[in-house]
């Protein structure tokens, strides 16, 4: 039992015991030289005893090196994306808003899938009715949880892998499950063009060229103020007048772009690509998980987390080793690590080889290597993710480390969908992960932790904790147009 080791008092002492106090004050006897003293002396040691009470839970629970760890983990405000120099422009994110709920950046569903809720419930071969929601609920921690089975995401059609949250995204240097785009604004390339969204980026530009019905103005003019002259406006200028409406016979602009004549005017439209991008990521800057229960607790707020939260936070940074890959105030490492984990899920294949084929998207110029940080649309002359960068065999199955802010919020977990709650999850972690069907080789930090069932839900009571605030409403709100006719 934990008990007497979150009693502020645990061993006999003069000093009273936290949440006593009450009469322990001695009555006043006269003005007696000594009656003062003890009075005094008495007062004293009252008030130093209520002054540490409000630590002694934290001290007599952890060590100093505990202690300095968990302070390390205190939310703080990330500084943005450094290669999308509007991050921090609420213009930006004002009109990055409007294109995240946007249906009419999507083409044809190719699958209805299993889902019978919006917004897939529709049939195959209807157009503009994916949106970035549809796979990143903010009423479920902004990721999905509306695919039946709930393994892997459903768009336009079924994706290989689980949607991952978008709440604390810039805090990324490599974004998705697998690292294949090395900032937050260029995830619009595989989510726009691929299973996601089944679109292309000239029917991107074609609507924010013609779209005019933005409750705040419409796309070209929003556009056009936020990125004026070379880093947008003159793209706009050189090439709106002289694109087709999108469909499905040309692929969604895709067979325009990449004719021979429209040669000298993809630049153009790459331009507008990005700069929607990097609206998205000004927008999704300010989807924050903060100020939790565990936030409060290590601030001082003693009762902010249970008595369970803060022995599975021991466990955390002790025996479970959590802290190990689950560091820093995003509760991640940002790196990428094999845990062995089943590649299970109807959709989710049995050779998922995870960061090894990120990296060899990132740097293919005809994938996500069109937007890297290495190109012409990275804002920031420092920050170059892919210089030295080459996939390596010893990077078959690994993925990325995910945040566990407000993890509670968002099952299913790992890459596939594997794992439908946090005690499976933890209970994986315990027996060192799966002992086969798993492309690679397992990290050998994955070791066996050896935790009873209390401390598993310690533990998972902790991760609990780790629920962020609500956001306003007015970011969680929808404010895209009216959706026209292409």
């Amino acid at each position: 039992m934990f008990t007497n080791k979150f009693l502020c008092s645990p061993h006999p002492s003069p000093l009273p015991a936290c949440g006593e106090g009450k009469n322990l004050l001695p009555r006043k006897r006269g003005r007696s030289g000594g009656g003062h003293r003890v009075f005094f002396l008495m007062a004293l040691a009252f008030t130093l005893s209520a002054a540490s009470c409000a630590q002694e839970d934290k001290d007599a629970l952890f060590s100093d090196t505990e202690i300095a760890i968990i302070k390390t983990l205190i939310y703080q405000a990330p500084a943005g994306e450094a290669s999308n120099a509007y991050v921090n422009t609420p213009a930006a994110a004002t009109l990055g808003q409007q294109f995240f709920w946007d249906t009419q950046f999507s083409g044809a569903i190719l699958i209805q899938g299993n889902r019978t809720t919006s917004p897939i419930n529709y049939s195959a071969g209807q157009e503009r009715r994916i949106n970035c929601a549809a796979c990143h609920d903010p009423n479920f921690g902004w990721a999905d949880s509306a695919t039946k089975p709930n393994d892997v995401s459903l768009g336009a059609n079924f994706t290989s892998r689980n949607a991952p949250t978008v709440l604390n995204a810039s805090f990324n240097s490599y974004s998705l499950w697998d690292g294949s785009t090395d900032s937050v604004w260029s995830i619009a390339r595989p989510a726009i063009e691929g299973n996601p969204h089944n679109f292309h980026r000239y029917g991107v530009a074609y609507i924010i060229c013609n779209a005019n019905t933005a409750p705040t103005g419409n796309y070209f003019t929003q556009h056009n103020t936020v990125f004026p002259g070379a880093a947008g406006a003159t793209a706009t200028a050189t090439v709106c007048g002289s694109l087709a409406a999108p469909s499905s016979a040309n692929g969604y602009g895709k067979t325009l772009y990449e004719a021979v004549g429209f040669a000298a005017n993809r630049v153009h439209v790459d331009r507008i690509f990005a700069n929607f991008g990097k609206a998205i990521g000004a927008y999704e800057h300010l989807l924050v998980s903060k100020n939790s229960a565990f936030d409060q607790w290590a601030e001082g707020n003693e009762n902010a987390m249970t008595v369970s939260q803060k022995r599975g936070l021991k466990i955390f940074i002790g025996k479970g080793n959590c802290i190990r890959c689950h560091s820093g105030p995003n509760f991640s490492d940002g790196s990428f690590h094999n845990l062995g984990v089943p590649q299970v899920g109807g959709y989710s294949g049995s050779n998922d080889q995870g960061r090894f084929t990120g990296v060899t998207k990132l740097l293919d110029s005809a994938d996500n290597g069109a937007f890297n940080t290495s190109t012409a649309f990275n804002d920031s002359s420092t920050t170059n993710r892919v210089s030295g960068l080459s996939a390596k065999t010893s990077d078959v199955g690994k993925f990325k480390t995910p945040t566990l802010r407000s993890v509670n919020k968002t099952p299913p977990y790992f890459h596939n969908g594997t794992f439908t709650s946090l005690w499976d999850v933890v209970n994986f972690y315990n027996f060192a992960g799966n002992a086969g069907s798993f492309p690679g080789t397992k990290d050998p930090i994955l070791t066996t932790r050896r935790m009873t069932n209390e401390e598993m839900e310690d533990l998972v009571n902790f991760l609990k904790a780790l629920e962020g605030e609500a956001l306003s409403s007015t970011l969680t709100s929808n404010t895209a147009p009216t959706i026209a006719s292409w």
